[in-house]
């Protein structure tokens, strides 16, 4: 079902410049979300997913139990995760294969929708027990060196960490190509373009984007997962930061605050795999600490930046410095904001005592 999503926007100043006010947003828009997102949303929308059964354990992949822990070592480290297997009697089919209920209700209002444009869209895989996904993985392992189980690792889930065992993924080709060469076909450019919109529309979204880091395997565009409406509008005061994100408690409580505002023009996203320069952090802190504003122009290289303003007061409350030591005549604005760095800054504005303790074993060397 299509959710209207009503979205008012107000002025506000931003590391991109300024957003005005904005109308409510139309149905037929959605969230926009970067490819690390989406596969946050996948992790997500399957752990609180319907019709699973607990984690299933690494099992045993070949005869060799320390060639087994080569391939889980090197799968992990790929970024592949255990995945929950669906409670079989659940299961429907559909299309020649088992679906989750709510996937193959949402795969069959997918596929009208797309028959309706004039792409024709197939299913060429669905639910898959760990058996099933066992032969698969070992068809193409060509060898046990870790070059070999890398390769494979690259298009292929080990047995247990494949998204088909969940019921909820699918792969996609369309009628008149192979799912391999989904990519080059105008049914992907259907269903990806906006941001994979007609995939949002039906509660689905990419499994493993091409821009996704750490995600298991390489990129593949015809495999997607059914998250459901709920999950791809999410509440929270970004898009773009799910419920079940580490730091998921303070960036809400840094918006509420007022601190931050957003990475983008419109307020929506937090971008919280970016990083963050000094001009941006000059607004947070005064922000954070209620700082006036200065009348003196500390820095001869912020001119250009809609930070200045915040800059020069927190250069006159003490809480930063310049980048050029002794001068400190230039601020680099557009420097990212390393840990040390951030520790001296939040100790000045805090006015925190030396500690006698040494908390770390890897700050020896550091100015901080």
């Amino acid at each position: 079902m299509l959710r209207l999503r009503p979205i008012t926007v107000s002025l506000v100043l931003l590391g991109g410049g300024f957003a005005f006010s904005a109308p409510a947003l139309a149905a037929d828009h959605y969230p926009i979300y970067t490819d690390n997102t989406f596969s946050d949303l996948v992790v997500y929308g399957l752990e609180t997913a319907p019709g699973l059964e607990p984690y299933v354990s690494q099992g045993s992949i070949t005869a060799s139990p320390s060639v087994d822990e080569r391939i889980w070592n090197l799968a992990y480290a790929r970024g592949y995760q255990l995945q929950r297997s669906a409670t079989a009697s659940r299961l429907v089919w559909i299309d020649g294969y088992r679906l989750q209920p709510e996937a193959a209700g949402a795969w069959s209002d997918l596929k009208a929708a797309a028959s309706r444009e004039g792409h024709r869209i197939a299913l060429t895989s669905a639910y898959r027990t760990l058996s099933d996904q066992k032969s698969i993985f070992l068809s193409k392992l060509y060898g046990t060196s870790a070059s070999a189980i890398t390769l494979q690792l690259a298009h292929s889930a080990p047995p247990g960490a494949s998204r088909h065992h969940t019921g909820y993924a699918i792969d996609v080709r369309q009628v008149d190509a192979s799912h391999g060469g989904f990519a080059n076909t105008s049914a992907f450019k259907w269903i990806s373009a906006n941001n994979y919109e007609n995939a949002k529309r039906f509660g689905f979204v990419p499994s493993y984007p091409p821009d996704a880091t750490n995600q298991g395997p390489n990129a593949e565009p015809w495999e997607y997962v059914f998250v459901g409406d709920d999950v791809v509008f999410h509440d929270g005061p970004f898009s773009d930061v799910l419920p079940n994100h580490l730091f998921v408690t303070e960036i809400a409580w840094l918006s509420d605050q007022d601190i931050t505002r957003g990475c983008t023009a419109d307020g929506l996203r937090f971008c919280p795999y970016g990083t963050v320069d000094r001009g941006q952090i000059s607004a947070f802190v005064k922000r954070a600490f209620e700082l006036p504003g200065s009348g003196f122009d500390y820095f001869v290289d912020d001119n250009s930046s809609i930070f200045e303003g915040d800059i020069n007061a927190v250069a006159e409350a003490g809480v930063v410095r310049g980048c050029d030591p002794p001068a400190n005549t230039r601020y680099c604005p557009l420097l990212d904001v390393d840990r040390g760095a951030m520790a001296a800054l939040l100790r000045r504005g805090l006015q925190l005592p030396a500690s006698q303790t040494d908390h770390f074993t890897d700050d020896d060397s550091s100015i901080f």
